[in-house]
């Protein structure tokens, strides 16, 4: 059985929860800013002509009327319908929530153990861990401000890496939420539902693995079957081509 993981490795001590049931479901969320943009573009073709009557190469011309035309053409799609067009902002950060549960009474895969877990049934270590992630604590880099501030640094929460169902991902844990609904005898937590909400972290090395394997994942689509025509399908002005050859 795989498992799925919240840790953090640098810390210290290291973070390692590792879920006992994996999370049935994983909610992901990721926005994007937008703002208008108050000019509407126009109908001349000036793009077009800027490139074609610029003082270079032939060759440079034929390159670059092409895109030009096409920047051209785009332009009429806000004066048809009278709406500004969109430009790009700022990314928001994505979103992760996931529920699951612990419980000490139920026996890992495999085991032969009288009771469901290494503490004698009791959840309170992985509550500890899960804990962790959303209180003050040290990792190596900023055990290293610390003393380099002359000890005057404050400490913040952990990062929080999220494995689990293809995402590997760096992540601050914005809330943790523990219901406990069964204790052992001594009263320490026997089973607990936790409600989990995450967002990414940025300024972090997985951004860019991330970005790596996005594109290694998408270049894998493109030799699904039939995915020849469906390039073709979704070309600019495909549907109106289709209709023309239909009559």
């Amino acid at each position: 059985m795989a498992y799925g993981y919240l840790a953090c490795w640098n810390s210290l001590p290291p973070l390692v929860f590792r879920f006992q049931f994996n999370p049935e479901s994983l909610t992901e969320k990721r926005g994007y800013k937008y703002t208008d943009v108050e000019n509407f573009g126009n109908w001349a073709f000036d793009k077009t002509s800027a490139a074609l009557s610029a003082s270079q190469p032939w060759y440079v011309k034929l390159a670059t009327a092409p895109a030009g035309a096409l920047e051209d053409l785009k332009e009429f799609g806000p004066q048809l319908v009278r709406t500004h067009p969109l430009e790009a902002g700022c990314g928001e950060p994505r979103t992760f929530a996931l529920d699951f549960v612990l419980d000490g009474k139920v026996k890992p895969e495999g085991s032969t153990a009288e009771v469901g877990n290494l503490y004698d049934g009791d959840i309170s270590p992985d509550l500890a861990l899960l804990r962790s992630f959303v209180n003050p604590g040290v990792d190596v880099g900023s055990l290293v401000e610390w003393i380099s501030s002359g000890f005057e640094k404050t400490f913040s929460p952990p990062l929080c890496t999220l494995i689990y169902g293809g995402v590997n991902t760096d992540c601050v844990m914005e809330n943790l939420s523990i219901k406990i609904t069964r204790f052992n005898p001594d009263t320490s937590p026997s089973r607990a539902e936790i409600s989990v909400s995450l967002k990414q972290q940025t300024k972090a090395i997985s951004p860019l693995v991330e970005t790596i394997e996005r594109y290694v994942n998408v270049a894998r689509t493109m030799g699904r079957s039939g995915y020849g025509m469906d390039y073709v399908n979704v070309l600019p002005g495909a549907s109106v081509i289709k209709h023309i050859f239909d009559l």
